[in-house]
């Protein structure tokens, strides 16, 4: 006969204590999202059953009780909340935009199972996904008012948010500038910035540059604002030359071709030793296009990028900022829920600290 589960099963699984899963379980606040779901999934696995006590998920009918129900408290006791992840394509962890989706929308399932809802994901072609400022395109669980509240993932427009965001509790993962009163959760865009001036300055590197990949999207953006920050809270020269690249073509080789020629003449003028790449995609093709150019990575030239992406065959791996990308997910789900549950609260923009992950594209100043 198996035996059920315990909480100190699930906490000697998890190296916590008893009473973070305890109070995991329970919802508590004081625990972190991302604790509460790795304890949830563990608590599924291992068979564990919540005991009828009146303050969690249960195998029959909560205690009534006459005390005022808190937003916290709402969430066991009305069932499962249904929402929707509209997504731009399909999310495969294949491509600069889409892999950073993958792990969001990991985080969301995730996030779901914990706080007792389900989510609906819906997979939208680049071309519908552009037109959802439009009604006559939102998908059936929005227009037949299947879920409660939506998550937009993969580079929704400003004007899709606000228009969503009247008829339906929604959130997102970039922060539009006229979209402030909209709940939106990001990574720390100007956190991540200073961790690698940090690395460059600790190995020496004086000047910095920031190497633009031509996409215009509000993190991207935010990032050029943290450069420009560092620049001046370390009283460094501003250069536009060191920040606003050549993009000469559409054509994707002839623009990282244009960006490691700029790069190789700014370090010849100029001694610039270090550069930043707004994603890693930027980063691994200028490493490629140096090393045609005589230019060593990170001998001559040091660069660091965005997202953690594995290096192709043959290139070095890039020392990288990791986003918090499934924390992302699972906390924008409990803030829709709590969305949904009070209309009435403040718009939130929550920034999630990143780590620095230190690869072999960087090295001391030459």
């Amino acid at each position: 006969m198996v035996m059920a589960a315990s909480q100190n099963t699930i906490a000697e699984s998890l190296n916590v204590s008893v009473a973070t899963v305890s109070r995991s379980l329970r919802n508590h606040p004081a625990i972190s999202a991302e604790t509460r779901a790795r304890v949830a999934e563990a608590a599924v696995r291992l068979g564990y059953r919540m005991p009828d006590d009146g303050h969690g998920a249960t195998r029959g009918r909560p205690r009534r009780s006459t005390a005022p129900a808190r937003a916290d408290d709402l969430k066991p006791r009305m069932g499962l909340i249904h929402l929707a992840a509209i997504c731009r394509g399909s999310i495969t962890p294949d491509s600069v935009h889409n892999l950073v989706a993958f792990r969001i929308v990991q985080g969301m399932s995730r996030g779901a199972r914990a706080n007792r809802a389900t989510l609906l994901i819906e997979y939208l072609p680049p071309e519908e996904f552009d037109l959802l400022h439009n009604p006559d395109f939102w998908p059936l669980v929005i227009r037949e008012n299947v879920a409660s509240g939506v998550v937009l993932v993969n580079r929704p427009s400003s004007a899709a948010i606000k228009t969503l965001a009247k008829t339906i509790p929604c959130i997102n993962f970039e922060r539009h500038a006229d979209c402030t009163d909209t709940d939106c959760v990001t990574e720390d865009n100007l956190g991540s910035v200073s961790q690698l001036f940090d690395h460059f300055f600790a190995l020496g590197h004086r000047r910095i540059g920031l190497a633009d990949s031509g996409y215009d999207l509000p993190s991207y953006q935010a990032r050029l604002g943290a450069y420009v920050q560092n620049l001046v809270e370390r009283s460094m020269p501003f250069d536009p030359d060191d920040a606003i690249l050549p993009s000469t073509s559409e054509n994707l080789d002839a623009r990282f071709q244009a960006l490691a020629a700029h790069i190789e003449k700014r370090l010849r003028s100029n001694h610039v030793t270090a550069w930043i790449c707004l994603n890693d995609f930027v980063g691994y093709h200028v490493i490629a296009e140096l090393n045609k150019l005589g230019v060593r990575v990170p001998e001559d030239v040091s660069i660091a990028g965005f997202d953690n992406f594995d290096p192709p065959p043959g290139l070095p791996k890039l020392t990288t900022i990791d986003g918090p990308f499934e924390t992302m997910g699972s906390v924008a789900v409990e803030r829709l829920i709590r969305r949904v549950i009070q209309k009435d609260i403040p718009p939130l923009h929550a920034m999630l600290r990143t780590r620095l992950i230190i690869g072999n594209s960087t090295g001391p100043a030459p």
